[in-house]
């Protein structure tokens, strides 16, 4: 009898399409040192600390005075420099601060996130990586 033994990597998930110019914070590691904006799921808050993380690796200082706990549950995206935090015991993240509020924004309430879709013509339909593309159909009869 005979065996195959082959071995494979993970298969990497797909990240979330937020639109255009913006980044799934669950990669955020791969854009220390770069300014973006990211997007992801609020899955807790820090009030003490001012801070709301996204995507479970992405913490987002707040100013002063904003009441983080209205973001939680929500899909927000972070606008600004990626640096990199975190320790030997608190484990690794990314950090974003926010100077102006107006460099946080909600996309999406507590439910799953459906991305905009555009509107598109006669004869055209929604794909979400390409914008609107032509319809097609199959052909008729079974030959």
């Amino acid at each position: 009898m005979l065996a195959a033994h082959a071995q494979t990597g993970p298969v990497p998930l797909r990240g979330v399409n937020y639109g255009p110019g913006r980044v799934d914070a669950g990669y955020i590691f791969n854009y220390v040192g770069q300014a973006v904006s990211a997007c992801g799921r609020v899955g807790s808050v820090d009030e003490r600390s001012n801070v709301i993380i996204i995507a479970d690796n992405l913490r987002v200082f707040m100013p002063p005075g904003h009441n983080v706990r209205n973001y939680w549950g929500t899909i927000a995206c972070a606008r600004g420099l990626v640096n990199a935090g975190g320790g030997p015991y608190e484990g690794r993240y990314a950090v974003i601060e926010i100077q102006n509020p107006n460099d946080l924004e909600v996309i999406g309430g507590s439910g799953p996130y459906n991305p905009p879709q555009p509107q598109c013509g006669p004869g055209e339909m929604p794909d979400p990586t390409k914008g609107c593309v032509k319809r097609w159909r199959a052909p008729y009869g079974g030959r």
